[in-house]
């Protein structure tokens, strides 16, 4: 029996732009609730730089580099590697594969 393949690995730039946009608004929220603190952070130890530019890059920087990741893990080859540590996307493989 063959297992189709996931929505994962069926669509990787869908899960890796899907898991980009997710981190994006958690770093965003973040940011902006933590705005005050980091700018006095930031104006205590660089006096006249700009933070929301450094804000802004970090938070796009991170969403990348989360997308990428998930459209790594995507790859089939990364996949296999991610089930022998009980991590991978494949729907009923695993230990509560054999309880059902």
């Amino acid at each position: 029996m063959t297992i189709p393949a996931t929505t994962q690995q069926a669509h990787p730039w869908r899960a890796a732009w899907r898991t980009a946009v997710e981190v994006g608004a958690v770093l965003s929220a973040a940011a902006i609730a933590a705005g005050p603190l980091l700018s006095d952070f930031v104006a205590h130890f660089w006096p006249g730089s700009a933070v929301v530019p450094w804000i802004a890059g970090t938070i796009a920087f991170l969403s990348a580099l989360a997308g990428l990741l998930a459209k790594l893990a995507a790859l089939p080859q990364v996949d296999r590697l991610l089930e022998l540590l009980r991590l991978g996307s494949a729907p009923g493989v695993g230990r509560h594969a054999k309880e059902r």
